[in-house]
C-alpha cells in the first residue's frame, strides 16, 4: 500500500515566500492610495467639482489644464457648461432658510470628506436652515458647520469665456469630469461608498459606520498578519494571495479614517449593464479570495484521486 502524499497544508511556506506576502501587501495598499489619490485630484463629480484657484492671468482653460485636462478638454467642459465661477459668499448667517440660498452652489475644504465639498440646496427640499443642510448633507455637527462657514463659496454663475483671464480672487469649478480608459468598457470616474459591499450600513451614523467597519478590518488584518507569518494557508499562492487582501482591507479602512467614507473611481461597463464602481483595494481583495478558492477546488481535485488509488490498493 502506497503512502499518500502530505495535504498541502503540511509544506508551510518559506521566508521569503512569506516575506513577498508582506510585500504584496504594501504593494497593493501603496498602488491603492496614490491612485486614489489621483481620483481625488483629477476627476470630479457633482457632489466632488474640480475647484482651481484664479490668479488673474490665466483662463478657465488653462487654469483646468493644471490639473490634467488636454486644452480641447478644457474647452470643451466650457462650452458645456460645466464651469462655474465662484467667489467668497461673504458672511452666512446659518439660521437662514435654506430654500432662500436655492441654485447657488457652495463649495468648502474641511468637512472630513475628500475637498472640494459641493451644497446644492433643492427648493423642494424640506424646511431646514442653511447650517441644518450643511450637516445633512456634509455630515457635520452644528459645530463644525459654523467654523466652515466662513470658507464656503458661492457659485456666481456659469463661466462660458474659455479664453479670457478668470479675475483674481476667485475660482472655477470643474461639476463632472470622466476619463475613457477602453472606450465601451471601462472609464475612470468620481463615487464615494460610505457603506460596504452591496451598500450595507450605508445610512448608518457615520461614527458608528466608521468605528464597526475600521474594527472589523483591523481584526481581519491582525488575523492575515498572523496567518502569513505561520504559513497557515500551507502554500505558497495561498499566502501571497492573503497579502492582497491583506493590503486591500488596510486601504479601505484608511480612507474610512480619513474620508469617513471609499473613494471608488474604476467603472466597467458593456453596453447598458454597468458593474459597481471599484478600487485598487477592491482588486486587491477580490483576486486575492478567488487565488483561495481557486487553489482549494484544485487541492481537492489532485487529491481526490490519490484517496482513491489508496482505498483500492488497500
Amino acid at each position: 500500500m502506497s503512502e499518500p502524499n502530505p495535504p498541502a497544508s503540511g509544506r508551510a511556506p518559506t521566508l521569503g515566500v512569506r516575506v513577498a506576502a508582506y510585500a504584496f501587501a504594501v504593494f497593493v495598499l501603496t498602488t491603492d492610495q496614490w491612485s486614489k489619490q489621483l481620483a481625488v485630484d483629477h476627476l470630479a463629480s457633482p457632489a466632488h467639482p474640480m475647484i482651481v484657484q484664479a490668479d488673474g492671468t490665466r483662463s478657465a482653460v488653462e487654469l483646468l489644464q493644471e490639473r490634467g485636462l488636454s486644452a480641447e478638454q478644457a474647452e470643451r467642459a466650457v462650452q458645456s457648461r460645466l464651469v462655474w465661477r465662484l467667489g467668497a459668499a461673504g458672511a452666512l448667517n446659518l439660521d437662514t432658510p435654506a430654500r432662500e440660498v436655492a441654485g447657488q452652489l457652495f463649495v468648502v475644504e474641511g468637512t472630513g470628506k475628500p475637498a472640494p465639498r459641493r451644497l446644492r440646496v433643492d427648493p423642494e427640499a424640506p424646511a431646514e436652515t442653511l447650517g441644518e443642510a450643511m450637516g445633512r448633507q456634509w455630515r457635520v455637527d452644528a459645530d463644525t458647520a459654523a467654523r466652515l462657514a466662513p470658507k464656503v463659496l458661492a457659485a456666481e454663475g456659469v463661466w462660458t469665456d474659455a479664453s479670457g483671464a478668470v479675475p483674481a480672487g476667485t475660482a472655477v469649478a470643474l461639476l463632472e469630469r470622466e476619463v475613457v480608459v477602453v472606450d465601451g468598457f471601462m472609464t475612470l470616474v468620481y463615487a464615494e461608498n460610505p457603506g460596504a459591499a452591496w451598500s450595507f450600513l450605508r445610512d448608518a451614523p457615520v461614527g458608528f459606520r466608521t468605528t464597526f467597519f475600521s474594527v472589523i478590518a483591523l481584526l481581519a488584518s491582525l488575523a492575515m498578519i498572523f496567518a502569513i507569518w505561520t504559513g497557515w494557508m500551507g502554500s505558497a499562492a495561498g499566502t501571497i494571495a492573503l497579502g492582497g487582501i491583506l493590503g486591500g482591507a488596510l486601504g479601505n479602512v484608511i480612507d474610512r479614517n480619513r474620508y469617513t467614507i471609499v473613494v471608488d473611481f474604476v467603472l466597467n461597463y458593456v453596453g447598458d449593464y454597468r458593474w459597481p464602481v471599484w478600487n485598487i483595494a477592491d482588486a486587491g481583495i477580490t483576486i486575492g479570495v478567488a487565488a483561495i478558492i481557486v487553489e482549494a477546488l484544485l487541492g481537492m481535485r489532485s487529491r481526490a484521486p490519490e484517496e482513491g488509488s489508496t482505498s483500492t490498493a488497500a
